[in-house]
């Protein structure tokens, strides 16, 4: 006995059942369901399996086969139930399935995710393929249909060249012009040659005219003239493809078929304020749907993950300055530093000589400074509102610098340079010093002296020198009325008493003062000009001239007077001028030998001694000085008895016979 139950799924779906109810009026008989013939339940369309033999139970599970929603297809399979006592008295049962299509959403696969940096690479692109199982489904247009947050997102089909000017080589049956590949849902234009039948099958080893498989995407026509078709392959076409002809011959021309796949590129927005904030190492995700559609959709979901990168800071601000000598000392600029970064911060320093950093540094003419411990955290503040750090310049902070910048004359102005770093990387500032005209600071006269008494020639004091830090000026001199000026003169920048002229020691007041104007003078516009004067008191020693003692012992031979001096001179050199018996042994005065002194004639001689000293310049002045002298006064011994004769009588008694006197020089 034969029975019929039919069933309906829908594809890729799976159904169950039981087979209709069996019995056997045989006691003990046992019954078993099975399939009759050994396809062990593979059907064309879905897999049917009998999940209880005894029972008759089956279960079904649909193929994806890719059905339209309206296309029905069946699987017939035929089971048998058979008694163990009795196995030829099988009854079978005919079982058919009808697997009904269903709308298949298309799939999008290929690359959904992507990374980028951001500010170093600006866009990223990916491609995706659009697939769909429903053969009535032949395009689709992709879209964006969430855009994305941080930047634009676009998406394109990669659609192939749409025509194909097909020839065939008669000689060889061969097609030329087929394409590698064509795409699904895509509309693509065939030209044949005239008289020739085109076929497009999913046959490998089809037939040609005349019998055999039919065209399955193209139809059959002999052509009396060039044909041109327009296919567009469904999307449940095969992955392979053969081009036939009415003279082709065993296997086809065979063209690959592959999904149409579209292209999106993302461009990150390097403006967006979330964007630039992103520190370096941090990740955002830009998160973003596309959408396919056609007869129907599917929408997905692309990932693009933006890595932040170190950012460098924007820097503005003031990089140049202007000091002037004796006016303006200080000068300050503003470092403005942008920095995006949500973790930014940083610090301003100088480079060194040695390339380390400080807050502050020495230059030629002056010091520069950041305030110390100059920290700043960019990334807390507004997006762009950066941070402003002020550096200040000071001319002639050391003394050396002070110096430098004394020298710079009037009109002329000099660079000092200066690396300002702003974590690591460096900005130059200069500093314009500009000089101007410093004042005469000193005036010395060589260490100039005199010596008491009467110059025999206008004697030299010394040269005048200025000490003036711009190196380009000339200077003279004039000495103003003072309390000894008249006796003084200056040739050219040489101090000199004048000729004839005497100084007196004063040992209460043993210096002369000289009052000498110094004019500074400059080249300004080719014209020599006085830029200013100044007066300075000269102080000009006078050293005494003496003799130790000034008396000495009538009538000694060689006598010795006294010890010449002239104070704080070493070494002086003395002479006696113009007296024959006097001499200067080791800058004592004295008799020469055979020499003495008489009170009686002369009691206060008076000697001139030239004393020889070294000048300022080193030339030797030559002062001469009287000294009068005192000769003791002494009882001196008679030289000598003088006998006067006269006459007298003879035998007088009483008579005067001579009158006798003494040699004294003592006698008045």
């Amino acid at each position: 006995m034969a029975t019929t139950q039919s069933a309906r799924v829908n594809e890729n779906a799976s159904t169950t059942g039981t087979l209709p109810a069996a019995s056997d009026v045989d006691t003990g008989s046992t019954l078993t369901w099975a399939f009759k013939d050994p396809d062990d339940g593979v059907g064309e369309h879905g897999t049917l399996a009998i999940t209880n033999a005894s029972t008759g139970a089956w279960s079904y599970t649909a193929n994806n086969d890719a059905l339209d929603e309206v296309q029905s297809v069946q699987d017939v399979f035929v089971l048998t139930v058979t008694d163990t006592a009795n196995p030829a008295g099988a009854t079978d049962v005919t079982l058919t399935v009808d697997v009904t299509g269903k709308n298949d959403a298309p799939t999008i696969t290929g690359t959904l995710e992507q990374n980028l940096s951001a500010n170093s690479a600006t866009s990223v692109t990916g491609v995706v393929s659009i697939g769909d199982a429903d053969a009535g489904d032949v395009a689709f247009t992709p879209k964006v249909c969430t855009p994305p947050t941080y930047g634009t997102l676009a998406i394109a089909l990669d659609n192939s060249p749409d025509a194909m000017a097909i020839t065939v080589d008669d000689a060889s049956g061969l097609f030329v012009g087929l394409p590698a590949s064509m795409q699904r849902g895509v509309a693509y234009t065939l030209t044949y040659p005239v008289g020739k039948q085109p076929r497009l099958s999913a046959t490998e080893n089809g037939t040609h005219a005349g019998g055999g498989t039919a065209s399955e995407y193209t139809t059959g026509v002999d052509s009396s003239t060039a044909l041109t078709l327009v296919i567009t392959l469904p999307f449940n076409a095969p992955d392979t493809l053969y081009f036939y002809h009415e003279t082709t011959s065993g296997m086809g021309a065979a063209v690959s078929v592959i999904d149409p796949t579209a292209t999106w590129t993302y461009n990150v927005d390097t403006a967006n304020a979330d964007v630039k904030k992103v520190a370096a190492g941090t990740v955002i995700q830009d998160t973003m749907q596309i959408l396919v559609h056609g007869d129907d959709m599917a929408m997905t979901t692309i990932t693009v993950a933006i890595t932040g990168v170190d950012d460098d800071p924007t820097i503005t601000g003031v990089q140049q300055g202007n000091v002037t000598e004796g006016n303006t000392a200080t000068a300050t600029g503003t470092m403005h530093t942008v920095d995006v970064d949500s973790d930014a911060q940083g610090q301003w320093k100088f480079r060194q000589a040695d390339l380390s950093q400080d807050w502050s540094r020495e230059g030629t003419y002056g010091t520069i400074a950041f305030p110390a411990n100059n920290f700043t955290s960019l990334g807390a503040v507004a997006l762009n509102a950066g941070a402003d750090t002020t550096w200040t310049y000071t001319h002639s902070t050391t003394a050396t610098q002070a110096a430098a910048v004394r020298a710079l004359a009037h009109g002329q102005s000099a660079a000092d340079n200066f690396t300002a770093a702003y974590n690591g990387t460096d900005y130059p500032i200069t500093i314009t010093v500009h000089g101007a005209n410093s004042s005469v600071s000193a005036l010395s006269a060589g260490g100039a002296f005199l010596v008491e008494g009467l110059y025999a020639t206008a004697t030299d004091l010394g040269t005048l020198t200025a000490t003036d830090d711009d190196s380009d000026n000339t200077h003279t001199f004039e000495i103003e009325a003072g309390r000894d000026g008249a006796k003084f003169e200056i040739v050219g920048a040489t101090l000199k008493l004048k000729a004839a002229e005497t100084v007196a020691y004063d040992a209460a007041s043993p210096d002369l003062t000289l009052t000498v104007r110094v004019k500074d003078f400059q080249v300004v516009d080719g014209v020599n000009t006085e830029q200013a004067h100044r007066d300075f008191v000269l102080t000009v020693p006078v050293r005494s001239f003496t003799l130790g003692s000034n008396t000495l012992a009538e009538n000694e031979v060689g006598a010795t007077v006294g010890v010449l001096a002239v104070n704080s001179v070493a070494s002086p050199g003395f002479a006696v001028v113009g007296a024959s018996d006097y001499e200067v042994s080791t800058a004592t005065l004295q008799l020469k030998a055979g020499d003495a002194a008489d009170h009686e004639t002369e009691a206060a001689p008076s000697v001139q001694v030239q004393a020889t000293v070294a000048g300022a310049t080193g030339a030797s002045m030559v002062v001469k000085k009287f000294f009068t002298l005192s000769v003791s006064d002494r009882d001196d011994a008679a030289a000598d008895i003088a006998v006067t004769a006269v006459s007298y009588n003879e035998n007088a008694a009483g008579a005067k016979i001579a009158s006798l006197s003494t040699i004294d020089q003592d006698r008045a």
